[in-house]
């Protein structure tokens, strides 16, 4: 079998167009959990607080992204 049947430039054009989509898509999806993350920070900081002191903690570990 001639190997001019498979043309691997099209391959790896396909593998490249595929693995740019997955990362954008996951870059979208990290940007969405950070912020629903920051979000629940902000939401239980009082209790956070009071956890940390509670555990004998002198001081807030920094948690700001």
């Amino acid at each position: 079998m001639p190997l001019d049947l498979f043309d691997l430039s099209a391959d790896h054009s396909i593998r490249k167009a595929r693995q740019k989509a997955y990362e954008a898509e996951a870059e979208v999806a990290m940007k969405d959990v950070l912020a629903e993350y920051k979000q629940w920070l902000e939401e239980h900081d009082e209790e956070l607080g009071e956890w940390f002191k509670s555990h004998g903690e002198d001081e807030e570990p920094d948690l700001d992204l």
